[in-house]
């Protein structure tokens, strides 16, 4: 079995194949556009913002790696989609007693040199509007140990609220930031500066948003 946070060069040749024909598809229909996209050599983590379920896939589309991401583990286990998940390595976050073991699987993923989307606002904002990054998740950024790279993804909101049933009309862009990296703290202040962190990240979403609020 392939390890968690890596696939095989046969599988992500099928996955840019995959992605290929997405992205020409939203490019044409939803203007679908990327700005400052990294070279992304070695172990990140994408940290963007969550608005729709369209997300996690319109930063895979624009990232030249495989990307795995976190998600909900009840729609990991929808019997419709299930299949797909697995073959996408995402890293299902199921119950609090599993949320540990997924974590460490993120942290397995970025010391094995891939790439972790994790969204810091923890779930999907209902009202499309930033959210604070949540305590956990911001510690699980500092305990990786490597770059962070905030993400501000505009309009996906406009296409596909979470409560809608199709897509609507819209553009949408998808802003890379600078990296960010974690300081190295001693355990009696990794609490804050995992927090510390949190908030910076939020901080150049936010920053990135207001920037490219009009360029779609």
């Amino acid at each position: 079995m392939t390890a968690i946070g890596v696939v095989s060069a046969g599988t992500w040749k099928v996955q840019r194949a995959m992605c290929a024909v997405v992205r020409l598809f939203l490019g044409v229909f939803f203007g679908l556009r990327a700005v400052n996209v990294p070279k992304l050599e070695g172990p990140y983590i994408l940290a963007p913002n969550h608005t729709s379920f369209l997300d996690p896939m319109l930063v895979q589309l624009l990232v030249p790696r495989h990307v795995s991401f976190m998600m909900d583990g009840t729609l990991y286990h929808h019997p419709m989609f299930c299949w797909f998940y697995r073959f996408w390595r995402v890293i299902p976050l199921s119950s609090s007693a599993k949320a540990v073991g997924a974590m460490k699987d993120c942290l397995k993923a970025v010391k094995r040199g891939g790439l972790v989307g994790i969204f810091p606002e923890g779930h999907i904002a209902s009202d499309g509007v930033l959210q604070e990054g949540m305590a956990g998740v911001g510690s699980l950024m500092q305990r990786a140990r490597v770059p962070v790279i905030p993400v501000a993804i505009l309009g996906a909101y406009d296409v596909l609220p979470r409560r809608a049933g199709f897509p609507r009309c819209g553009r949408i862009m998808v802003v890379f930031g600078e990296p960010i990296e974690p300081e190295a703290k001693k355990d009696a202040d990794r609490k804050e500066a995992s927090k510390l962190l949190s908030e910076r990240v939020m901080v150049e979403i936010k920053a990135l948003q207001e920037r490219y609020a009009g360029a779609r």
